[in-house]
């Protein structure tokens, strides 16, 4: 059993007890060994003063983010307006790296920034009509890196970064990865509503986007005569200007253009006690990608098949003197094949109608159109593979289908009193052609080894029920309670969990199982007090337990995903602010609490007991005789990142003008 963590106030800062260079102790010094089991970090930097950490305390999860907003409006005429709005969005930000946790400048410091610009212009054509035109543009950048890129020189060389001893945090190395991803979407969008008479409002819309998709993503490598190198004599110093290219699988690149089309029509139909919703919606999605012609031989510049590499004329399968090379110039003339585009009609329906003079019968209906993310389209496009026999890896596929959606709900909402009033609704989602890897594997040429590619092979079915009891405000005081009961079941949760299944021994799961976020009940409870210069609000969350997958026991080959449940999780956030009645309410100072009672909930827990804070692993560890020099093996699995964050209190001020 490990003790609990406390108030985790080691995520927050932490002595920099080593940095990036640091990889060889002097063990002679006994007081090392002594100092080790002293779980204090005084005696750890005593032990090893030597270090060329400056013991300071950093934070080790935090960010800086700017952020502005300016919106323009100018009135042309009564019945127009044109509207113009930029938000920048910019974070400079590090997570916590645990296996860092004594060698902080060895994690990656990350940058997200967003630039978002919107012209919009609005006409009214006379009482019933109105139209809108919009333009939109957004930049999206993130990337991350160890190093400034004016400081490349400072990454060192992997060794550094090996795992010399078992359950130890990393005293050297750094983390080699330089990544970045941009995506510029441009949008034009226009709208139409149009009340035709007393019953009938039409609204109609159209919408094009254009993307562009820029990702890189390269592991700094050492020169072939440096794979191998004496820290003591070599250096450590990796050359940053050796980067691989992406005929390796140290390196990724890729660039394309997908763009969406779609429009609707909409009929709200307003009779004298019925009210119809009904429409149709159109959707086109090109990815402008591709795929292989031959996925038994995927890599273009490490091909497999011999006409692949060399020209054969003779056709023993030999390459003899006088045959040449294939270059990669001619295999990219049919290595690859255009995807296609896809498209879908979905048609839309809703109905309410009171059935008292405070009560409400309503009902949707819908079928949706969900494009796969662009990281599943174009995951590994350079199709970089591992070696070896067995299953190797896993490719995107830029062909994959749309997920489509069938969605519909049944509500009652009652008004009980004049300032309460109770919803119950039922739903259900049913989702077809999810990404997933349940499909058959590819094998390679040769047939000794094989890989994975992403297909829409999964499916998932949610039904559910939710109580809501609203309260209006009254004397200052309004208040929400909702209750959600769901049952959320599929193939599977992750695309590549049949993959991994089967790179991992076992075989994938041929029934439907709890996903991820198969959350059985969910309550929310909200209350608030709003008086002239004065308010505030406290939020209060349940969840029961989410599943997780039980550890294999003896008698047992294998466990069905996710049959198990963690422990439930429980937390309050509190607000409240004050307007000073000299400021005309243009000053307000708040007060914001987060995890208001420090509750520790649990969010990822060991698979042998179901808990975050017990382990049979600890045993396990202990009887292998682990040199415990750096941190003992209560410290390396009583593991501050399966909790949720404490409890966080934010105060300040905002002054509008």
């Amino acid at each position: 059993i490990i003790e609990p963590f406390g108030n985790m106030e080691n995520i927050d800062s932490i002595i920099t007890a080593f940095n990036v260079l640091d990889y060889d102790i002097d063990f002679s010094n006994d007081s090392i060994f002594i100092a080790a089991y002293d779980s204090t970090y005084q005696a750890l930097m005593a032990a090893h003063a030597g270090s060329a950490g400056d013991n300071s305390y950093i934070p080790m999860d935090w960010n800086i983010k700017k952020y502005a907003q300016l919106k323009l409006v100018y009135k042309i005429s009564p019945f127009t307006k044109l509207k113009y709005t930029i938000i920048s969005d910019d974070v400079v930000y590090q997570e916590y790296d645990r296996v860092f946790k004594f060698n902080p400048e060895g994690i990656l410091t990350r940058n997200r920034r967003g630039l978002t610009q919107l012209l919009q212009f609005h006409q009214s054509l006379g009482s019933r009509t109105f139209y809108t035109i919009g333009l939109t543009r957004f930049n999206k950048h993130y990337d991350h890196r160890t190093f400034p890129k004016d400081e490349d020189d400072q990454y060192v060389h992997r060794t550094y970064s090996e795992d010399r001893w078992p359950y130890t945090f990393k005293t050297g190395g750094a983390n080699n990865q330089i990544f970045e991803r941009n995506t510029i979407t441009s949008t034009i969008k226009t709208d139409l509503t149009s009340q035709i008479n007393p019953v009938n409002m039409i609204k109609a819309g159209f919408e094009f986007r254009q993307h562009n998709l820029k990702y890189s993503d390269i592991n700094l490598q050492p020169y072939s005569n440096k794979i191998a190198i004496d820290p003591v004599l070599d250096g450590g110093r990796l050359d940053s200007t050796f980067a691989m290219d992406d005929s390796t699988i140290h390196s990724s690149s890729y660039e394309f253009s997908p763009y969406e089309l779609s429009g609707y029509i909409q009929d709200k139909i307003e009779l004298d006690e019925l009210i119809i919703n009904i429409g149709l919606r159109y959707d086109y999605f090109d990815p402008q990608g591709q795929v292989l012609a031959d996925p038994s031989d995927p890599s273009i510049y490490n091909p497999i098949r011999p006409e692949n590499r060399y020209d054969d004329t003779n056709d023993n399968g030999i390459q003899d003197i006088g045959e040449a090379d294939v270059s990669l110039v001619d295999r990219q003339k049919h290595w690859y094949e255009n995807t296609s585009a896809k498209w879908k009609f979905s048609p839309r329906l809703g109905v309410s109608f009171p059935f008292t003079d405070r009560g409400v019968i309503h009902f949707s209906y819908g079928h949706f159109f969900q494009i796969p993310r662009f990281q599943l389209l174009y995951q590994n496009p350079d199709y970089d593979l591992g070696q070896g026999t067995g299953n190797v890896g896993v490719v995107g596929n830029a062909d994959l289908r749309p997920e489509k959606t069938v969605s519909g709900e049944l509500g009652l909402q009652q008004q009980i009193t004049n300032y309460l009033s109770l919803e119950i609704t039922g739903y259900f989602r049913d989702i077809r052609d999810l990404t997933g890897t349940q499909a058959e594997q590819i094998t390679i040429y040769g047939g000794a080894s094989s890989y994975s590619r992403l297909e829409n092979s999964d499916f998932a079915y949610i039904r559910g029920i939710v109580l809501s009891l609203s309260m209006r405000e009254r004397a200052g005081w309004s208040g929400n309670f909702d209750y959600t009961f769901q049952i959320a079941r599929g193939s599977a949760s992750e695309p590549e969990q049949a993959r991994d299944a089967i790179a991992g021994g076992q075989l994938p799961e041929v029934q439907m199982i709890p996903l991820n976020w198969d959350q059985r009940h969910t309550v929310n409870l909200s209350t608030s007090y709003a008086a002239k210069y004065f308010g505030g609000s406290a939020i209060a969350q349940f969840g029961s337990g989410l599943p997780f997958t039980p550890a294999s026991v003896e008698d047992i080959t294998s466990l069905v995903q996710n049959s198990g449940r963690k422990p439930a999780t429980f937390n309050v956030d509190f607000r409240s602010y004050y307007r000073p009645p000299f400021f005309a309410n243009n000053l307000t100072i708040f007060l914001r609490v987060y995890n208001l009672f420090d509750n520790l909930n649990q969010t990822t827990v060991y698979d042998d007991s179901g808990v975050a804070n017990e382990t049979i692993q600890i045993t396990r560890a202990l009887k292998t005789n682990p040199t415990e020099i750096f941190n003992t093996i209560e410290e390396w699995f009583n593991n501050e990142t399966y909790y949720s964050n404490p409890r966080k209190i934010e105060i300040g001020v905002t002054y509008a003008f």
